[in-house]
């Protein structure tokens, strides 16, 4: 009997491996999704921020990786054999973007393109030798890109004398030597250019045209356009120059072309937002990174890092995909190492992972930045500066420290990250469903219960005039919640717009008759008159506004109104009459800032939660703006109120960065340690 039972668990155990290989092979090839433990790297430049880790490719030894990282826009020289981060170059500009990596065939320079979306793009002129900026290139003033998320990228000439690089309205030549740049085409919203293997054209992937184009760079022609896929993003060519790979976003396939006869020959499936790709030497691979940034329909993130986020490897020889390696969030790009055996794949959440060419196993994953602990988040500081509070979201507390001397001199548990203090700086209230209310004067504090009060943790708290009422918005049943700070009572509870999962912008007028309340995925702003407790008007908006402050006057109200193609604007509006004065387009650029404060002299507003490495100062009058280096993933910010001094809190460097506004320069930094 027990031999009868063992061979039928043996018939069934080999009928379950057929099945799952036939499964396998219907999918096309076998996963990979062993995810590896990330070993953090060392640093010579103190703290470096890499989230949102965009490209990285090897030098030609093959020692160093340089990665670019969107949110900071920055370039980390990463030495793979020591696994220490030699140098951080910081990209020019204002919210500059590196895009593609291009090196000289000696390995002394290597070239980018930063994208500015204020002031002049550049190409970057890095010397390898000495990992810093050795000159900038600027591009005309008509040249535009933000046509494609994912480039525009370099192309060089073969005699290395030339870079070529395509804008919106057409593609220039940019003399290396003598820094002169040439509209040669008028053919544009080309992503991704490289050379012939026969050196005579140019090949573009045009996403206007959905096109791999061949263009001669001499008298700037179309020569031929290839039909491809749908917004064709990346593509490589075979080791000896005759098959093209062009993966298409949209489409979420790649396109194999046969330059012999200029025609798409196979076209292969490989999953949702196919974007960077590379070949082994010898052809037989091709790695295509598939983003699956815009999948709507997954269950999770879990679903998404383990089923549609991906590397897909294909053989080339039989045009079918023999693996699927899933290394971790939204890998954008791979390039292989120069002898060949190494694969690395950018991971958007500030990792490196590098698969063995051989055996297309994941062998090493590398964390860029090491995890912040604290998080400081929203911050307050008392009217004569003395001391601040500061949300720590690592331990959710609320640490009150000395300015002067950073010493942390009390910490108090809370249920939100919100913090207001009193005018007088005696008391300090931290919203939820047990409100903290610190003594500031006695370092001491109680806890009231408040059963009523709805709060997330991300959350706006303001105080009334005469400071007897709080304001709190609930985003879950998108409200404004009174409440009575006398004797605990919940006043009023007053209906506004979808303000979405997340709540920054909130203000209340100086003579405390009005508050204005952003609504996110409503678009539009309510007005609550606070002698009525209710809405007495709707100010629509154009798209997402996100962040509110109204001058000291009371006249106007700047807000923060964020597009949905990922720029910022600043809305200007009238108090008095609730509308608009005036829009400035792409004011901010990329920044994305959430908090707008306005500075007690009605002079300057400044800016903050901006994505990358900077605060924003801006002139009221003439709308002109400058930008201040912080720490990392700077979150919140708050002026003195004397507004000498401003301070930013920097959720990955754990710190806090003080900032003279006079000389708008930093003058401390104030580091978070709790022991």
């Amino acid at each position: 009997m027990k031999t009868k039972i063992l061979i039928i668990l043996i018939i069934l155990i080999g009928l379950g491996v057929l099945i799952g290989g036939y499964m396998n092979k219907q999918k096309g090839g076998v996963k990979e999704t062993g995810l590896l433990e990330p070993s953090p790297v060392e640093s010579k430049v103190g703290l470096v921020y890499a989230q949102e880790t965009h490209y990285a490719k090897p030098s030609p030894d093959g020692r160093y990786l340089y990665i670019f990282n969107m949110d900071s826009r920055n370039i980390i020289v990463l030495d793979l054999e020591t696994k220490t981060i030699v140098q951080n170059i910081k990209m020019p500009g204002f919210w500059a973007q590196a895009s593609n990596m291009i090196f000289s065939s000696d390995g002394q320079w290597m070239y980018t393109l930063s994208t500015s979306q204020v002031g002049n793009s550049h190409v970057v002129v890095i010397d390898t030798k000495t990992q810093k900026i050795d000159r900038l290139i600027p591009l005309p003033k008509e040249y535009e890109t933000g046509f494609s998320p994912n480039g525009p990228f370099l192309a060089i000439s073969p005699d290395e004398q030339f870079l070529y690089v395509s804008g919106a309205h057409g593609t220039y030549q940019v003399n290396i030597g003598n820094e002169q740049v040439t509209k040669i085409s008028n053919v544009g919203k080309i992503v991704f250019l490289a050379f012939t293997s026969d050196e005579k054209y140019l090949l573009g992937a045009n996403i206007e045209t959905n096109s791999l184009d061949i263009i001669d760079p001499d008298s700037g022609k179309l020569i031929d356009s290839i039909p491809v896929g749908n917004w064709p993003q990346y593509f490589v060519k075979s080791p000896d120059g005759q098959m093209v790979y062009v993966s298409n976003w949209e489409s979420g396939d790649v396109s194999i072309i046969d330059l012999s006869i200029r025609k798409v020959v196979a076209t292969i499936p490989v999953g949702v937002n196919p974007l960077g790709m590379t070949i082994t030497p010898d052809g037989q691979k091709l790695y295509v990174a598939v983003t699956a940034q815009a999948l709507e329909h997954a269950k999770s993130e879990s679903e998404l890092v383990s089923t549609w986020m991906k590397v897909v490897v294909i053989d080339t020889t039989t045009y079918t995909i023999v693996k699927e390696i899933m290394p971790g969030w939204a890998p954008r790009y791979v390039n292989i190492s120069p002898d060949g055996t190494k694969v690395y794949v950018n991971e958007y959440r500030g990792k490196i992972h590098i698969i063995d060419s051989s055996s297309d196993k994941l062998i090493d994953s590398i964390l860029l930045t090491r995890p912040a602990t604290y998080m400081p988040s929203d911050i307050a500081v008392t009217p004569d500066g003395s001391k601040l509070l500061v949300f720590i979201r690592g331990t959710q507390q609320v640490l009150v420290i000395d300015t002067a001397t950073h010493k942390i001199l009390a910490r108090f548990k809370a249920f939100s990250n919100t913090v207001a203090i009193s005018s007088d700086g005696q008391r300090a209230y931290i919203p939820g469903s047990q409100f903290t209310v610190i003594d500031i004067p006695t370092l001491k504090a109680k806890y009231v219960e408040m059963p009523d009060i709805e709060i997330r943790s991300d959350s706006k708290i303001i105080l009334s005039k005469d400071e007897r009422i709080a304001y709190i918005v609930d985003t879950e049943k998108d409200i404004l919640q009174v409440v009575n700070l006398e004797n605990w009572q919940l006043v009023a509870t007053v209906p506004v717009g979808d303000m979405g999962p997340l709540q920054f912008g909130l203000a209340i007028t100086p003579d405390g008759n009005k508050v204005f309340v952003c609504n996110g995925y409503s678009k539009n702003i309510s007005v609550v008159s606070t002698a009525e407790n209710k809405v007495i008007d709707t100010i629509p908006m154009v798209s997402t506004p996100i962040g509110i402050d109204i001058s000291p006057d009371g006249k106007v109200a700047y807000v923060i109104e964020r597009q949905s193609g990922g720029n910022s604007l600043v809305v200007v509006i009238d108090v008095a009459t609730h509308k608009i004065i005036k829009r400035w387009h792409d004011l901010i650029g990329f920044g994305n800032p959430f908090e707008v404060v306005f500075s007690p002299d009605d002079r300057h507003t400044y800016f903050g939660g901006v994505d990358g490495e900077i605060a924003v100062v801006m002139d009221v009058e003439s709308g002109n703006t400058r930008y201040i280096e912080v720490g990392l993933n700077p979150f919140n910010i708050t002026l003195t109120k004397d507004g000498q001094l401003l301070y930013v809190s920097n959720m990955s460097s754990d710190d806090i960065t003080v900032i003279n506004t006079k000389t708008e320069m930093v003058v401390d930094r104030i580091p978070i340690q709790i022991k």
